[in-house]
């Protein structure tokens, strides 16, 4: 360990893929256990869990037929969270050192210029998919076959002893990329120009012409591959839809005019915001990796000055393929009307420049600090701020996950099963990163599987959609497909409407007395009347422990759902021995509107002492309540003692 040490402070770059990996580890790993799935994880999770890898084929054959491959791969491994993000950290350590075996060829005398580009683009701030684990699996598995095809390509050109060996694994990676996905496209177009420095390096005595004619003949068999992929992609595949249409003028100044502004704030975006929006992490312990990462980064490289061999060939080249490789990687981006720096979800698109950016900061790196030691520290704090930036979006999507898990064990604890055909309607989305129509393929795995594929159980709708809430008000039902996926409901009485309280209360399971709920839009009001409790059946399976973890602790909800469930079989005494157990063991709710199941399970009983004292403590919302709690005791007047009656009407000031 003694030797290794002291061979990795003497030379760190011999030690480069390990060092990769630490900064892979230390941006991406930190948070991993507690990370969840998000977003497009979910169908795919679904179809692996459930052995339908005939609808996983489906599902993409609308866009990209030849992706599903990753899927199958990391899919013989299970369905655990864990086992997806470990694969996706691994998957972008390959890629790293796919970027470093690529350019290798390109500045053979330069590893120490290679170790920082490949540092930086392992880490770049900017782009924050790596946290979604199955969806960009894919793009990653891309991004790999790209670098396999472009370093298998440099090598023909810079040994021609081993050309055919090298091509045809360079030939066989480009079809790989490619036809994979589109991601990588446009930064297929940089090999001109890789061949061009390596070609002009080999063989400088040759004329300038003669040189373009070998780097035409090395790029043409790659030329034809993307010429098939265009025929493929824009003639043969006959889509549903396109998803991605192009955007283009024939107007060449139109045509600048209409990407220039988007092409120069993506730029900008990646050069200079992602780094300053890199300081603004409020998640204490990012900073405190970040120091650490800084520390041990530039203990390690301020310890080396340039060595005397490295060549400043890249001082001439890096700036030139930097930029080439930004403003190609990202054209398909821009031509289908698409910008990274702006957008809910657009961050993902600046993978395909992060090649081009890496070697950008290196080069002004290298150009404005010209002391070797000064040089290692300025990375180092730049990595530090990177992983630091990594750490604190993990952290997002942490608070994403647990309030996910919130919900689905929310739902199960409230609903054990739901009867298949039933619509799950919720106002918006569950969480930032889970919604309509992706809940959808959760909730299928959250209760077992009755249906045969390509028909689903369960569905969610979103009610800010008008195809969700118009359909409800005229008495609909649902038909819907989704990427070959099918879900119909049967009538209007198949759906069941729930809602997230605010301030941190409880799952609701929404019904008639929502009518006067104050704390719902009024859409939710118009449509809780519709909300039916008969399509959720009282006994049921615990949900996959792999997918949704271990059950949490029992907290008030529990209790709160319990009781719900309870007072929709009519099992009264144990609603309120439920709440009763909540309040003896100090839990209380977020808000006391969530003590109307034990207002009415006493009066089911004709406890009505009992159901006006609870109704004192709904009131501790004050006015907020009162329409929920007048409603509820305009109801039972027949029944309910007049004095008692009286003095709720007084209390709650209930309109006559």
């Amino acid at each position: 360990m003694k030797r290794t040490l002291d061979s990795l402070l003497q030379n760190p770059v011999r030690f480069a893929p390990w060092l990769y990996l630490a900064a892979c580890l230390l941006a991406y790993a930190p948070l991993i256990p507690w990370l969840g799935f998000y977003w497009d994880d979910w169908p795919i999770i679904l179809f692996i869990h459930n052995k339908q890898w005939a609808q996983l084929l489906t599902h993409f054959s609308y866009d990209r037929p030849f992706s599903p491959w990753p899927f199958f791969m990391i899919g013989q491994l299970g369905t655990h969270p864990l086992v997806w993000h470990i694969s996706a950290l691994l998957m972008r350590w390959l890629g790293v050192l796919g970027l470093a075996w690529a350019v290798k060829p390109l500045w053979p005398k330069s590893p120490r210029f290679i170790l920082y580009v490949a540092l930086l683009f392992a880490v770049y701030p900017g782009y924050l998919a790596q946290t979604i684990p199955a969806t960009f699996a894919t793009q990653l598995g891309a991004q790999i076959a790209f670098f396999v095809s472009l370093g298998a390509m440099a090598r023909a050109a810079s040994q021609p002893q081993r050309y055919w060996p090298y091509t045809a694994l360079g030939l066989l990676a480009g079809v790989v990329h490619m036809f994979t996905m589109e991601y990588f496209v446009g930064l297929d177009l940089i090999r001109p120009l890789f061949l061009w420095l390596i070609l002009r390096r080999e063989h400088a005595q040759d004329a300038p012409l003669r040189s373009a004619g070998r780097v035409a003949l090395q790029w043409v068999p790659y030329l034809l591959i993307m010429a098939a992929w265009g025929l493929w992609r824009f003639w043969l595949l006959e889509l549903p839809q396109e998803p991605y249409p192009l955007q283009l003028s024939r107007n060449p100044l139109r045509l600048i005019a209409q990407l220039g502004p988007g092409a120069l704030a993506d730029f900008w975006h990646a050069l200079a915001l992602t780094w300053q929006r890199s300081l603004e992490t409020h998640f204490w312990p990012a900073w405190l990796i970040a120091a650490l990462t800084a520390a041990g980064f530039g203990w390690l490289l301020a310890r080396q000055t340039q060595a005397s061999d490295e060549s400043k060939q890249p001082l001439r080249q890096a700036a030139l393929l930097g930029v080439s490789a930004f403003f190609l990687g990202l054209l398909p981006i821009w031509i289908t009307g698409n910008v990274a720096s702006s957008g809910e979800y657009n961050n993902r698109y600046l993978l395909p420049g992060l090649m081009g950016a890496a070697l950008l900061v290196a080069w002004l790196l290298t150009r404005l600090v010209r002391s070797g030691t000064w040089r290692g520290v300025a990375l180092a704090v730049l990595l530090g701020l990177a992983v630091g930036s990594h750490v604190g979006n993990a952290a997002s999507f942490r608070q994403d996950w647990v309030a996910q898990r919130n919900f689905y064990w929310q739902l199960h604890w409230r609903a054990p099963d739901i009867a298949p055909g039933t619509a799950i309607i919720t106002p918006a989305r569950v969480t930032p990163w889970t919604g309509e129509p992706l809940l959808g393929a959760a909730l299928n795995m959250l209760y077992p599987i009755r249906s045969e594929a390509p028909v689903a159980d369960l569905w969610n709708l979103e009610l800010r959609f008008s195809h969700t809430l118009d359909p409800i008000l005229r008495g609909e039902a649902f038909d819907i497909n989704y990427r070959g996926y099918r879900f119909q409901s049967s009538d209007i009485a198949s759906l069941i409407v729930l809602r997230m309280a605010p301030a941190g209360g409880c799952l609701w399971v929404l019904d008639a007395y929502d009518a006067y709920n104050p704390y719902l839009t009024e859409e939710e009001r118009m449509v809780a009347q519709y909300s039916n409790h008969a399509r959720i059946a009282p006994q049921g399976s615990l949900p996959s422990g792999d997918i949704f973890g271990t059950e949490p602790t029992q907290d008030w909800c529990y209790y709160y759902e319990k009781a719900q469930l309870a007072n929709q079989q009519g099992l009264w005494a144990d609603a309120i021995e439920l709440l009763t157990q909540a309040s003896q063991a100090g839990l209380q709710p977020a808000l006391s509107i969530e003590w109307l199941p034990l207002v009415r399970a006493h009066a089911m009983l004709g406890e009505w002492s009992q159901a006006a004292e609870a109704s004192l403590q709904v009131r501790g919302d004050g006015p907020q309540a009162d329409a929920m709690l007048c409603a509820m005791w305009r109801e039972w007047q027949a029944s309910a003692p007049t004095n008692l009656f009286a003095q709720i009407q007084h209390e709650a000031q209930c309109a006559p």
